[in-house]
């Protein structure tokens, strides 16, 4: 698979070399991840690996997800029942 370059590197990187971001670019993220998450989710798919490394930053600083490896298909009304992803972000079963 190939994909076009994207030069900004991880939102984890970003992350690791900054620290703390400002407030007005974490809500920046925050609607560009809802934005894209709104989209799929519209499209029926469910992105189940949402975590710093799978953000890309481009060279106007606009965010990518990657990695649709855990993604679903599903259907209006569906449910999923597989727990995925990675267990350093997962919270604990309750």
């Amino acid at each position: 698979m190939v994909t076009e370059y994207i030069e900004g590197g991880e939102l984890w990187q970003l992350l690791q070399n900054i620290g703390i971001l400002p407030i007005e670019i974490i809500q920046l993220y925050v609607v560009q991840i809802a934005s894209a998450i709104d989209f799929l989710h519209n499209a029926g798919i469910i992105y189940r690996d949402l975590k710093p490394e799978n953000i890309l930053l481009d060279r106007n600083d606009n965010l990518k997800l990657i990695d649709f490896g855990l993604s679903k298909w599903l259907s209006y009304g569906s449910a999923t029942s597989t727990v995925c992803g990675t267990p350093r972000y997962m919270g604990m079963p309750t």
